[in-house]
């Protein structure tokens, strides 16, 4: 799953390279959020004034898009295998953060304490009372997929190959059609849904499985293809905001997007072909997770984005450039530092949780 390792079925360690990509993807998605929430969507006027700035910003946002996709998609490379422990973990990481943030702020009196707060931070789905989901949307998407993932697994391991093709040529004619084009299918919600996962997990899983040609190009191939795809989305963009079609840019900025999820198969595939071993590397990249749940938990989201909206304001490109890398950097190594603590005390808790319960067998 997302806090846990990237582990290989031969000799369970660490692939660096994945988990490169694992920080990557994170650090996307926080560039995404401070893009897209903080400065918001270009308009015609923006387009016509600063044609430059504002096809830099979607073309910014279609890169930084991809961090989602890209790590169900590692779930699917790898064929997670769920157990008990490891649901106990998440669980665990996710109510450290969401809870204890929630406790930070009311001490220091940034929140006032409420029996909603804490019930909101109990069910991991911050401000969703009358929505579809809140700031951890992911959170309970990916606990469905996690749930699904023994049954998807033996689906993979009985199929032929051929019925697995089937299998994903339709759900993809499915979803492109009942929710990319016709956004008729409530239950996919663009992408912000387990239905979505399910999808990139098996996809992931394929692409694994079953290497062609097409999964075999050089990987700078596959980051031209990454970045190309991006370059060109943002072009259909633009366009559509000259043209008074805002509503196809709301197409490419879903997570169902056919664009955006064949970018984020070859950034996986580009990273699927380095050669790199670093224990620096690992040791960020398990605590990747708690960088979503720190910038991302609805007390802290509203100083980011208002940070970053301040940036932008009050600063020229250039500074603001290098201001919002430092604040997404200090949020991140911040957010990791204090996962190190949580890991610690989940170790003490699961040395006693675990040996109560063979002592009790």
């Amino acid at each position: 799953m997302i806090g846990v390792a990237c582990l290989s079925k031969t000799n369970k360690e660490r692939q660096s390279n994945m988990e490169l990509l694992r920080i990557f993807a994170m650090l996307l998605i926080m560039v995404g959020h401070a893009d897209f929430w903080s400065i918001g969507i270009p308009t015609k006027v923006d387009v016509s004034a600063s044609p430059i700035t504002s096809y830099l910003s979607f073309f910014i946002e279609e890169i930084a898009l991809v961090g989602v996709n890209v790590f169900v998609l590692i779930s699917g490379w790898f064929g997670i295998r769920p157990n008990i422990k490891g649901v106990c973990k998440f669980l665990f990481q996710c109510l450290f953060f969401s809870i204890g943030i929630y406790v930070v702020f009311v001490v220091v009196g940034w929140a006032d304490f409420t029996i909603e707060g804490i019930a909101e931070c109990l069910i991991l789905l911050p401000n969703s009372i009358g929505g579809f989901a809140g700031e951890y949307w992911f959170v309970a998407s990916y606990l469905g997929l996690y749930i699904l993932m023994p049954i998807l697994n033996m689906f993979v391991e009985k199929v032929s190959k051929k019925q697995l093709e089937y299998f994903l040529l339709s759900f993809f004619f499915f979803e492109f059609y009942f929710d990319w084009l016709s956004n008729s299918a409530v239950f996919i919600y663009n992408g912000y849904s387990t239905f979505s996962f399910v999808g990139l997990y098996m996809l992931a899983r394929y692409v694994k499985m079953y290497p062609n040609r097409m999964t075999q190009l050089s990987k700078m191939t596959d980051i031209y293809l990454y970045i190309g795809i991006s370059f060109f989305s943002a072009i259909i963009m633009m366009c559509a905001i000259m043209l008074n079609k805002e509503i196809i840019i709301g197409r490419f900025m879903v997570y169902t997007s056919p664009t955006l999820i064949a970018a984020s198969l070859f950034l996986l595939l580009f990273f699927s072909k380095i050669k790199l071993h670093s224990k620096v590397i690992n040791w960020i990249a398990i605590s990747s997770f708690a960088v979503y749940m720190v910038h991302m938990h609805p007390e802290v989201s509203p100083y980011y984005k208002n940070s970053v909206y301040y940036l932008h304001n009050n600063f020229s490109p250039f500074l603001f450039g290098i201001f919002t890398f430092l604040l997404l950097v200090t949020i991140f190594f911040l957010s990791i530092f204090i996962d190190k603590l949580r890991i610690k005390i989940w170790d003490f808790i699961e040395k006693k949780l675990f040996s109560m319960r063979k002592i009790s067998n």
